[in-house]
């Protein structure tokens, strides 16, 4: 709660407690013609004030807190028996001090049975004033907590109304990709059939990117891929990358072991094979970059060594090393390994992972 509504709170509590002196040296003078004695009355308003907020935040808040109608009745007859003990004996207290200590006060008790009927229509009467301040404060309390399910409830429809506005959106973006999409292939499908008879390069290149782009399309951002569609993949984008290159292009791919129906998260390798490309020295006949598959029983391990570039490819798809380790732990947990010696002219990597 903010500080200034605290202090608008207490201040309205203050003016109630002094309206309510007033209102009791006023009742006073009309009966009685007598003026209060204020100190008198100052120690009593503190024992009624103790009495007040004692039995609405403390007795009233417990006693509602059971879960039965029987033992909210039996708790409330107990703690009011408890709570008016304590009433009763604080102003037996004062009243004793008064005398002890000779402090005039407004009107002096007689015997017991005055003091005794003064108290107890006191506890009535403070106790009642105490119960409808309860009420108050529990019925703001209920229409604070109704106003705000009340927006959680609106907030919640106004979210699934964007949510279905941004599905209709997507759907419709996806309708409209999977159209150029198939504009897409079946161009590259035309482009292959009119060149691979004349340049069989130029032919195989297109029908290794037209694979690698209906790899790209096709493959789910979540979930799991099997592991030879994305060797495959790239070996594609390797071939792709050597014919670009006039044969320039120097990679020793290599792929031990059979992938049978294993599968992996996608794209994990495509980041590794688009991370070589784009960093690696691919001129040095002597030193080509080097990406290993070895796949043992359900293990599959990648080894990648290359010398580094000066200058940086801009080819890849924006995932990222730094995300790739990350969807690899929500994937595999402790089940994975991730070695990396970054020097400045040279790059190896090492992953090893358990698919199942």
């Amino acid at each position: 709660m903010k500080f200034t509504v605290r202090l608008k709170i207490i201040g309205r509590h203050i003016a109630f407690i002094a309206a309510y002196f007033l209102y009791e040296a006023g009742m006073l003078y009309a009966y009685s013609g007598d003026w209060i004695n204020f100190w008198d009355a100052f120690w009593h308003l503190l024992v009624n004030l103790c009495l007040f907020y004692g039995n609405a935040h403390l007795l009233l808040a417990c006693a509602s807190s059971f879960s039965t109608a029987l033992q909210r009745m039996a708790a409330s007859i107990l703690l009011i028996v408890l709570e008016f003990s304590v009433f009763l004996l604080l102003k037996y207290l004062l009243s004793q001090a008064y005398v002890e200590f000779e402090i005039p006060t407004t009107r002096p008790y007689e015997d017991f049975n005055r003091f005794l009927r003064d108290t107890i229509w006191r506890f009535i009467y403070v106790s009642g004033l105490s119960f409808a301040y309860w009420l108050h404060i529990t019925s703001n309390r209920k229409q604070r907590q109704v106003a705000l399910l009340e927006q959680g409830r609106l907030k919640d429809l106004a979210d699934r109304e964007i949510a279905k506005r941004e599905f209709i959106s997507i759907e419709n973006a996806f309708l409209k990709s999977q159209i150029n999409s198939h504009f897409l292939f079946n161009t590259l499908n035309y482009l292959y059939n009119s060149i691979q008879d004349l340049n069989k390069d130029a032919g195989d290149t297109i029908l290794r990117l037209s694979s690698i782009m209906r790899y790209s399309l096709n493959t789910p951002s979540g979930g799991k891929v099997k592991l030879k569609e994305e060797i495959q993949h790239i070996s594609d984008i390797f071939e792709i990358s050597t014919l670009k290159s006039a044969g320039r292009a120097y990679i020793d791919f290599s792929i031990q072991g059979n992938p049978a129906e294993l599968e992996i998260i996608p794209l994990v390798l495509v980041t590794l094979a688009e991370n070589l490309l784009k960093y690696a020295d691919l001129k040095d006949r002597t030193n080509p970059a080097e990406f290993h598959c070895t796949i043992s029983d359900t293990t599959l391990i990648i080894k990648i060594l290359n010398h580094k570039r000066k200058f940086v490819s801009p080819i890849g798809h924006g995932i990222g090393l730094k995300n790739t380790k990350k969807r690899l732990t929500r994937a595999y947990s402790n089940r994975y390994q991730l070695d990396i010696a970054d020097s400045e002219s040279s790059y190896k990597l090492t992953l090893n992972i358990q698919l199942s």
